[in-house]
């Protein structure tokens, strides 16, 4: 909770005007609303364009924002989940990952390995992307907010506006599509 708070203490400052105190808190937040974004889109450079939108239009709707029992961050991931919907909308297409997911700039590896052991961390990370991306969404969506971004069931469902226990079943069938996934390689 002391990171929430400070998170409070950030956003108060911005909405007097304290560009810095926003950058802090953008600083905090990109890398997991662009990742968020990019998984939904695939594609590098409109995750990144998709990103900045996220936080043009938290800036422009701080004075908004209240606090109440959510955290900031699944105020951030709505406004994301909302303009992934609009940027479809106007596409008119399916999202598709790019081919390669070793540009998912996700961070499996433990860096107290040895190296035959980070080997064959990387090459696990490397199934695990693989699998990923042959889910569909929601499923791809949830695992990916709750086991790599670590958003509680409740704040996913917020941000999905899905119900909790929809939110966990969606979940429990992401790990079984996974561990098929991996016992059909053997690795399980």
């Amino acid at each position: 909770m002391k990171e929430e708070e400070k998170i409070k203490g950030l956003i108060n400052k911005a909405k007097n005007g304290d560009s810095h105190a926003f950058a802090k808190v953008y600083e905090q937040y990109f890398t997991p609303i662009y990742r968020f974004i990019f998984f939904k889109v695939g594609n590098r450079e409109e995750a990144e364009d998709l990103t900045q939108m996220v936080f043009l239009k938290a800036l422009k709707s701080l004075d908004g924002f209240h606090f109440r029992d959510k955290p900031f961050s699944s105020w951030l991931y709505r406004i994301a989940n909302n303009i992934v919907i609009d940027f479809f909308r106007k596409k008119k297409s399916l999202p598709m990952l790019d081919n390669d997911p070793d540009d998912w700039q996700i961070e499996f590896i433990d860096q107290a390995l040895n190296p035959a052991e980070e080997a064959e961390e990387m090459e696990l990370a490397h199934l695990a992307r693989q699998a990923i991306t042959k889910m569909k969404e929601p499923d791809r969506q949830i695992l990916v907010m709750h086991y790599i971004e670590g958003l509680s069931y409740r704040d996913i469902a917020e941000i999905i506006d899905k119900n909790e226990a929809a939110v966990r079943q969606i979940s429990s069938r992401s790990i079984q599509t996974l561990k098929s996934f991996f016992k059909d390689k053997g690795l399980l």
